[in-house]
């Protein structure tokens, strides 16, 4: 990326976390106006102000400050412009006439779904931005950890704040088998980075639209070899943290996921999905090697053997279970690449 396209970024980005804060200033303005007006307005602002910080993220961070990042700014920019327009319509003060105020009013019922839509557009172009980002931090990241070393390191980290058992550091080495974070930046580095907008389609898909306001439950993404479904997982797993992290209900968001290679031993069977998960479970929250150390203690490394799907299972349901309310997410990808027979409990 050229010098000049640089600073046209930093530019737009520094324009539209100006544009955003007046905007955010004639919400705040037009809310005052309704009285006992809907809880959702205080969200809207959130998201308004959430983008402007990821705005100025991209002013500080040379490495975000590429093409199609670019483009996603132009496009929010625009976005916010016409509600900032909106917004202006409806907009009166205290100084106006009751006629004025009346009319200002009407105008407002009117423009209410157009209001609406702008902000989930803003709200999609939100989770594509941050998506975007955080695919590439983690591209241009200059150490990617997959030695021993570092995974020995994972291990001791979750032993030591999980549980002063002794047991702890053998349990989580007899249930390591593979590193999820560590194959999905190696997916990144073969495959090269998202296209910028390639991926964007599935987040109006209406059946995605339709499973992500559900209270849980299975999303089937099917298609040929080739047809980019590795790459589609890479970015749901960012988007769908995005989505999560975003809802501002005090609820931790548990992302869990598993890339499987039917020409790796250590990713091609429903126990090794299951015992990666479980990997990542662990590392989010420790302390749910609870649920696994008395049953290791008993059956040590037979624990987790190939044909321990029921008992990997229970595990998993169990830590699920104890998450409370909440949110949990589990992508698999390629499980055309296991073998069929280990599937059939999964499945």
């Amino acid at each position: 990326m050229s010098g000049i396209e640089i600073i046209s970024v930093v530019a737009a980005a520094e324009q539209f976390a100006e544009v955003v804060f007046k905007t955010i200033k004639l919400v705040k303005s037009v809310a005052d106006q309704i009285q006992d007006g809907p809880g959702h307005i205080q969200q809207n602002i959130k998201r308004l102000q959430s983008l402007a910080s990821l705005a100025k993220e991209i002013q500080n961070t040379k490495s975000l400050q590429t093409e199609d990042i670019g483009k996603i700014l132009t496009r929010c920019e625009c976005h916010v412009q016409s509600l900032q327009d909106l917004l202006q319509k409806i907009s009166f003060n205290c100084h106006d006439s009751v006629q004025k105020k009346t009319w200002r009013a009407i105008a407002g019922l009117k423009q209410e779904v157009n209001v609406s839509k702008l902000f989930d557009n803003l709200d999609h172009e939100y989770n594509s931005l941050n998506t975007h980002i955080n695919l590439r931090i983690l591209a241009m990241a200059e150490n990617i950890q997959t030695g021993y070393d570092s995974i020995d390191t994972k291990l001791n980290t979750i032993a030591q704040a999980a549980n002063p058992s002794p047991d702890s550091l053998k349990c989580l080495q007899a249930l390591f088998i593979t590193d999820p974070a560590t194959d999905r930046a190696k997916l990144i580095n073969s495959k090269g980075e998202l296209v910028q907008g390639t991926c964007d389609w599935i987040a109006q898909k209406k059946e995605f639209i339709k499973w992500r306001a559900s209270d849980g439950g299975l999303l089937w993404i099917s298609g040929g070899p080739g047809l980019g479904k590795t790459m589609l997982s890479i970015y749901l797993i960012t988007y769908l943290s995005s989505c999560f992290l975003s809802i501002d209900d005090g609820k931790t968001h548990y992302s869990t996921y598993f890339f499987c290679d039917a020409n790796d031993n250590t990713r091609n069977s429903a126990v090794a999905i299951i015992r990666g998960i479980l990997f990542q479970l662990l590392e989010q929250k420790k302390e749910l090697i609870g649920h696994i150390l008395s049953s290791y203690e008993v059956q040590r490394e037979q624990l987790f053997s190939q044909n321990s799907f029921e008992t990997v299972w229970k595990f998993f349901l169990t830590m699920v279970n104890d998450l409370g309310d909440s949110q949990a997410t589990c992508i698999i990808d390629g499980l055309d690449e296991c073998e069929p027979t280990s599937l059939e409990l999964l499945l």
